[in-house]
């Protein structure tokens, strides 16, 4: 939306971030109730993502950590989000492979 921006794989990282964030909660993280393109492209340069826990109702049904992730994913500064596939890949490895209340987590019914 930004003729100024390069577009990288951190594009396509950040991409996958929103379709994660509405595979587990059934909202697109920017405005979630629009449909005209131009409020969407708005939202997506000026608003921050909600965290899932904020948008998912069920209490704990996603864990802190991939709250974490898919809110790093969704960073619009670079140097805060993923830099690299592998490094995406490292962090939600490193989230699965968790045990107890940090682990990765997702009720579904």
């Amino acid at each position: 939306f930004d003729g100024d921006v390069a577009v990288s794989i951190q594009t396509d990282l950040w991409s996958l971030g929103v379709l994660i964030f509405e595979c587990l909660s059934g909202v697109l993280p920017f405005a979630k109730e629009e449909h005209d393109r131009n409020r969407i492209a708005y939202a997506i340069v000026n608003k921050t993502a909600p965290e899932l826990s904020d948008v998912i109702e069920e209490v704990g049904a996603v864990s802190e950590g991939m709250v974490a992730f898919v809110q790093q994913a969704l960073q619009k500064d670079l140097s805060q989000r993923f830099g690299t596939a592998a490094e995406m890949t490292a962090a939600l490895d490193e989230m699965l492979t968790m045990s107890g209340d940090d682990a990765f987590g997702l009720f579904i019914s």
